[in-house]
């Protein structure tokens, strides 16, 4: 049987005594967007720090685009590789303050891939336009909303033209008109076949933007299985409290 193009096996996360992820296990193929949803404190944004070695696992085999990585012994340059394919989108942006949305997404282009000043720009600047900030470029965060911090945002994990993105709580700071645009952006993205994982609270956002959805609750992955099955109101859940936690989604 052929290995999936994304995978983590076992995946166990501590801090200090306590543990806050129990054995986590992750499957995806190439082109999946994974919804990962779950009540506030269930671990999420550990789970997804911890698949980009942002924090380090205390157990877990990650197997990644015919890569097998064991989690805890992956030393630094295992560690840039895997970044080099992949992409982070976090919740508050991280956004240089210091510089332009340009330049914002040219940085790591010309700094981490070796590109020249002049391709990286155009690239940037297609990028800047495709996400609707064309005339924005010379902007800094400072200048920009939020909705367009995270845009600038967006386009720079797309720059590299990862092979894997991961996003944390991408709506979180959106209003209802702002997270339709968010839909709409990454539903074409996912469109050209772009694997990704995402992390949400809003629910709707997933079963909107999702082809899989996994349901993490005090750091255990209870429920996992496509999204239009998870988010139907016939769905058989493997665990008692995936129906308490969807019930406000049928509800709306």
């Amino acid at each position: 049987m052929a290995e999936p193009f994304f995978s983590v096996r076992g995946l166990r996360k501590r801090f200090g005594t306590a543990e806050v992820l129990h054995g986590v296990d992750l499957e995806l193929a190439r082109g999946d967007v994974l919804a990962l949803i779950g009540p506030s404190g269930s671990g999420k944004t550990t789970l997804l720090r911890s698949l980009d070695f942002l924090e380090k696992a205390d157990a877990g085999v990650m197997h990644f685009d015919g890569e097998n990585i064991p989690m805890p012994e992956a030393d630094g340059a295992r560690i840039r590789s895997f970044r080099r394919r992949t992409a982070f989108v976090f919740q508050n942006y991280n956004l240089f303050l210091n510089r332009t949305a340009l330049e914002n997404v040219t940085e790591g282009l010309i700094c981490v891939h070796g590109m020249k000043k002049a391709d990286a720009e155009s690239l940037a600047r297609g990028l800047l336009e495709r996400v609707g900030l064309a005339g924005h470029e010379d902007k800094y965060p400072s200048e920009l909303s939020g909705g367009q911090q995270q845009r600038v945002a967006i386009a720079r994990a797309l720059a590299p033209d990862p092979k894997l993105m991961f996003l944390d709580e991408p709506t979180s700071a959106l209003d209802p008109g702002h997270r339709g645009e968010l839909i709409r952006l990454l539903s074409g993205i996912a469109a050209e076949g772009r694997t990704m994982i995402i992390v949400t609270h809003d629910l709707v956002f997933a079963s909107r933007m999702s082809n899989k959805t996994a349901l993490l609750i005090d750091g255990n992955l209870v429920e996992a299985g496509p999204t239009a099955a998870v988010f139907s109101p016939d769905f058989r859940p493997a665990d008692p409290r995936t129906s308490a936690y969807l019930a406000s989604y049928h509800q709306s």
